[in-house]
């Protein structure tokens, strides 16, 4: 069975994916750079640590840059997973991969509540796997150093230049989807696909 695993250079969707993978899943990770390109090196160190069997990233900013000119501000993080999810999906497609793995974790961060979370899946018509959902930070550090990615994951690097002072932390189907009238949904996805490109070595 194969799956797409959305994975940063952060702590948790590595162990997230390391978690899949030792239930025999084969992943295939997508990663978001977001311009910092120590980002990109550390998700291809973290790729190669669990083993993927190969890492594609795509280019999201644009998508970014139209949220800001034209959403409110508090449903960037949202409109962002969102969107995540649908790449996700378009290349779990290519590939023949059942489901979506993250590192998503339930009110980690301020964005991640139940409510937001339903909304990420919504975009989306194949399972979302959140391996981490009720791990606390605890847990998922000491499985980050048992497995040598935590060394990795915390090295320095810009945070996300997009993220709000005041995240929604219950945003409602409605607003989400008047929100994304405003963005042309289906011509932002084709722009980030056509950015998709293998970065691993392999």
């Amino acid at each position: 069975m194969k799956a797409i695993l959305l994975i940063s250079s952060g702590i948790d969707s590595v162990v997230a994916g390391h978690l899949m993978r030792k239930q025999g899943i084969e992943l295939i990770g997508l990663h978001f750079p977001m311009g910092d390109n120590r980002k990109l090196e550390k998700a291809v160190k973290l790729m190669k640590l669990i083993k993927l069997k190969g890492l594609y990233a795509a280019d999201i900013t644009a998508y970014h840059d139209q949220i800001t000119i034209r959403c409110n501000r508090r449903y960037q993080c949202i409109l962002c997973k969102r969107m995540m999810a649908r790449a996700a999906e378009a290349l779990a497609s290519e590939h023949g991969c059942s489901f979506i793995v993250t590192g998503g974790n339930l009110g980690q961060v301020a964005s991640q509540t139940l409510h937001n979370i339903i909304l990420e899946d919504m975009a989306v018509s194949i399972p979302v796997i959140r391996p981490l959902l009720c791990f606390d930070k605890v847990e998922t550090i000491a499985i980050a150093r048992s497995i040598g990615s935590y060394k990795i994951s915390i090295g320095s690097e810009s945070g996300c230049p997009y993220l709000p002072g005041n995240p929604a932390t219950k945003a409602a189907p409605e607003i989400i989807r008047k929100e994304e009238e405003k963005l042309d949904i289906g011509r932002q996805l084709t722009r980030i696909m056509n950015s998709v490109r293998r970065v691993d070595d392999n």
